[in-house]
């Protein structure tokens, strides 16, 4: 079981959201995420309520394919019983997608509309690793807040605005600028 380090979101100035990870969060997602076929995935969290991601649990046992990435629930429900207990947020999921599918999918989109139904949170983060043309791997930034969520006709379903951010990766986890 590999727990890493915490991003959340905060508006600047009503302008877009940051997310922010950790050093330690940052290489840990691509030491895993980045190194895998893609649809790998795993869980963010938040320690203390700021607006930095400092946890993150890879989800070496999900369900995936080639398009899709399925959580293991069992074994999530129980790393996020455990953060709980330790007073640390799930925030977003982050996974990764193929070469050029590099913002969240319809998919995506309903998954998160079912995690914004149970979470006490007012938004959820959904960052996207995927391998740029050139062959560099990177993490897109991407939230939705529970405010935004309309009927989408393709879906046949209410899901939620999925908008796109920015990432900061942080030296050191106080440095929260």
């Amino acid at each position: 079981m590999s727990i890493v380090q915490k991003a959340t979101i905060k508006p600047i100035n009503n302008q877009e959201p940051i997310i922010k990870f950790t050093q330690q969060v940052y290489d840990d997602i691509m030491r895993t995420l980045g190194l895998r076929r893609p649809e790998c995935g795993g869980v963010l969290g938040s320690s203390d309520g700021s607006n930095v991601i400092d946890f993150f649990y890879f989800d070496k046992t999900a369900n995936v394919s080639d398009l899709t990435y399925t959580p293991n629930i069992e074994i999530i429900n129980n790393i996020l019983y455990q953060w709980n207990i330790q007073g640390i947020r799930m925030v977003g999921i982050v996974h990764s997608h193929p070469t050029g599918y590099d913002s969240p999918s319809e998919p995506d989109r309903i998954y998160t509309k079912r995690i914004l139904d149970v979470l006490e949170e007012n938004y959820f983060l959904l960052p996207i690793v995927h391998k740029t043309l050139i062959g560099k791997h990177e993490i897109k930034g991407f939230y939705a807040y529970r405010s935004e969520i309309a009927f989408d006709i393709h879906a046949d379903i209410n899901v939620p605005t999925i908008r796109s951010c920015s990432v900061n990766i942080l030296k050191d986890k106080n440095d929260n600028e």
